[in-house]
């Protein structure tokens, strides 16, 4: 018998309108070297061969799958491998110095006049020198008393009128005000109602860097001098010096003191926990959260807060659960900063030692919010005597931290959407005969699954997803996904476990409602796949508990096995 020969001595053009079909033959026929085909094989001008292709394929970590999910991902190193944690974490509006206690200023004045005595020996003597004390309230907001102010602004502004026909000059001398040299302050103004009356002057002090010591009470201890020299003119009874003084646009550094009971009013502040978000039901029980408060506070104050408010919600839902079923955990208490520029951090964990294993009842992870309520009051149970500072960098920060160390038991359902580039012409899978599409998973996870999944069109125009057809579920078998094996004494996964699941697309399928459909050139004309996945701890049914480790990981691979018709005439 003869045998014929067909050579093949060009490339494939891969600019033809067939790209899957140059890229198999590319497979088939190898480099642009000569190949030779059997003519005996090739029957009614046909070749039927069948090619194997891997198309898409993942390594699925704990980052992968967390990450979305979560503002950090605490790594805990146990004997077993670094295990690992949920952390959402969420900070209160600031408190800081300006908010908790602004300086007030004041607006006084003092009017002094001789008596009938001064003014006989001031006109035999031709001249006089008068000491007035002259005490200053510096009242303060609340009932605060202060012992001492360190000025980092502000200004004392003076100004005197007098109706004496004299020469004269007024001096303020304020003994604990005192410059960072520890001078004294005090300052002059002059008067001449020699000419008309009044007569009047004024000056302006800048209080930067002054430190200002208060006598019991708010008081400031202050002396006026009056020193003046006879011209010629009557003097009266009624005449009179009018001093004012003011302080103005006060601003501090450090203040001391007694701060009484100041109510802090937190504002009301929740932390979303985005923890399994993309799940659309089941349980799963967390059997080790806590959710810890921790309030740093640079003022030199105690305080204690208060929780008015501390629950649960449930985003989907809008179920609530109250988290403070334990009187003890409903208040505590932040200790005062030691010395200025210091910070003293106090916390309070809720978990479910102190909640009466209340904790894994109400943080099931759902997208929740933790929602708080605070309110903190200054020296409790001091209403007097107390030994306050405040700086103007003094804050206090309230911060929520929500701890989801990942070991538990349940079930979920998680959905998800996949996309995928087009790796197959319509014109293209109008010659495919068959698609066999094979899904190799290796689950290095804790967890049990079976999975359904749709082919989908996703149109970016209108935004809209059209099913196209049932992959997996419906009528058609369902992908176990098997858990890998965990160790009972350590609950760490051991091992992992490979499924292979195989698909075949037909070109004269059944959808689900009875209609004859060409799955091969819907999946070419689809670009997503619609996956629904029903998740299980492993000895769910027991309750037995999983941790989920850093080293874990799923793979994934897809795979089709094409059998196609390959006219002579396309070669």
């Amino acid at each position: 018998m003869s045998t014929y020969y067909l050579t093949l001595t060009k490339c494939l053009d891969m600019k033809q309108p067939y790209p899957l079909l140059a890229f198999l033959s590319l497979l088939f026929l190898g480099s642009c070297n000569r190949e030779y085909l059997d003519l005996d094989n090739i029957k009614d001008g046909g070749i039927n061969p069948v090619f194997a292709l891997p198309i898409a394929s993942a390594e699925l970590t704990v980052d992968d799958v967390l990450k979305r999910d979560s503002n950090d991902i605490l790594q805990i190193d146990d004997a077993n491998g670094v295990f690992l944690a949920l952390v959402y974490t969420d900070s209160l509006e600031r408190i800081d110095a300006s908010g908790y206690y602004g300086l007030p200023g004041f607006n006084e004045s003092e009017e002094e006049s001789m008596t009938a005595a001064q003014i006989t020996g001031f006109e035999a003597a031709g001249s006089i020198d008068l000491d007035f004390d002259f005490p200053i309230p510096y009242d303060q907001s609340g009932g605060v008393e202060l012992t001492s102010v360190v000025f980092k602004a502000g200004s004392l502004d003076l100004d005197i009128s007098s109706t004496f026909r004299h020469v004269g000059q007024v001096t303020l001398s304020i003994p604990s005000l005192t410059d960072a040299s520890g001078t004294p302050f005090s300052t002059t103004l002059n008067f001449d109602g020699t000419s008309s009356v009044p007569a009047t002057d004024a000056n302006s002090n800048d209080l930067q860097g002054y430190t200002l010591a208060l006598a019991p009470g708010n008081m400031i201890d202050a002396d006026l001098n009056l020193q003046m020299t006879n011209s010629g003119n009557s003097t009266f009874t009624t005449d009179q010096l009018q001093l004012n003084i003011a302080l103005n646009n006060a601003d501090y550094s450090l203040l001391e003191g007694d701060f009484k009971n100041f109510i802090l009013d937190f504002p009301k502040d929740s932390v979303l926990m985005r923890v399994f978000g993309n799940f659309d039901g089941g349980t799963f029980t967390l059997t080790n959260p806590t959710v810890t408060f921790n309030v740093s506070n640079s003022f030199g104050v105690p305080f204690q807060c208060d929780f008015q408010e501390l629950f649960t919600e449930n985003v989907n839902t809008g179920e609530t659960r109250d988290l403070l079923v334990n009187a003890e955990t409903q208040t505590f208490n932040v200790d005062a900063a030691e010395t200025p520029g210091t910070t003293n951090v106090s916390s309070l964990e809720f978990n479910n030692a102190n909640t009466n294993g209340a904790m894994s009842d109400v943080i099931e992870p759902t997208p929740k919010f933790v929602i708080y309520d605070i309110e903190g009051t200054s020296n409790p149970g001091s209403p007097t005597g107390n030994q306050n500072f405040i700086t103007d960098e003094s804050r206090i920060d309230v911060v929520a931290d929500v701890l989801l160390p990942l070991e538990g038991f349940g079930e979920l359902t998680l959905s998800d959407t996949l996309s995928y580039d087009e790796f197959l012409s319509p014109e293209e899978a109008d010659r495919i005969e068959s698609l066999l599409l094979r899904i190799n998973v290796d689950n290095g996870f804790p967890l049990d699954g079976e999975m359904e999944a749709y082919v989908g069109n996703f149109n970016e125009t209108t935004g809209v997803l059209d099913t196209l057809f049932t992959l997996l579920g419906g009528d058609e078998p369902q992908m176990v996904l098997e858990s890998g094996i965990v160790d009972p004494q350590t609950f760490k996964v051991s091992s992992s476990t490979a499924v292979t699941t195989d698909l075949e697309l037909s070109r004269e399928a059944l959808n689900d409602e009875g209609e004859t459909i060409n799955q091969v050139k819907l999946l070419s004309e689809g670009n997503r796949i619609i996956i629904t996945t029903r998740l299980t701890s492993t000895d769910y049914a027991n309750r037995d508990v999983v941790k989920v480790y850093s080293d874990y990981m799923i793979g994934v691979r897809f795979g089709v096995k094409v059998g196609t018709a390959l006219n002579a005439d396309d070669l």
